[in-house]
């Protein structure tokens, strides 16, 4: 019974191929549309959930992980915070931030940084903030 019915849309889709040809491009713009219109008018398609991009890998491992639960552990053990990053561009200069003034710069916002730390009110002696010897940059 199956292979008739498959004999069946075999031959129709040999007999019709633009028609065929023609129902998988309205398909496909369809489905695109579908996945496209959430991320770009969510108001209008609450109910379609668009794009996400995350790019934290902690989010790419299940709650129960153990790497990840280990990695939660250690980060409540030892009081560890976020990461910032910072990215520097200069579209201005042919050589982009390596230039003397770029440079000069990114050494007096890591010199700033440095400073950006102080005495933990609660365990008076116990410095919070920046830790220097976390930091990565050019002139560490």
């Amino acid at each position: 019974m199956h292979t008739h019915l498959a004999e069946k849309v075999v031959a129709f889709s040999l007999n019709r191929p633009k028609f065929i040809v023609w129902l998988l491009v309205v398909t496909t713009v369809l489905l695109t549309a579908l996945a496209t219109l959430p991320s770009i008018w969510p108001q209008q398609f609450p109910v379609l959930h668009g794009l996400k991009i995350d790019t934290d890998p902690e989010n790419m491992l299940s709650d129960t992980e153990p790497a990840r639960v280990f990695h939660n552990q250690a980060r409540h053990e030892f009081s560890l915070y976020d990461i910032v990053v910072v990215g520097i561009v200069n579209e201005t200069h042919p050589e982009g931030v390596f230039n003397v003034a770029s440079l000069t710069n990114i050494y007096k916002l890591t010199e700033f940084a440095r400073q950006l730390n102080w005495e933990n009110p609660h365990t008076p002696g116990q410095r919070e903030g920046v830790i220097d010897v976390d930091m990565i940059a050019p002139s560490t």
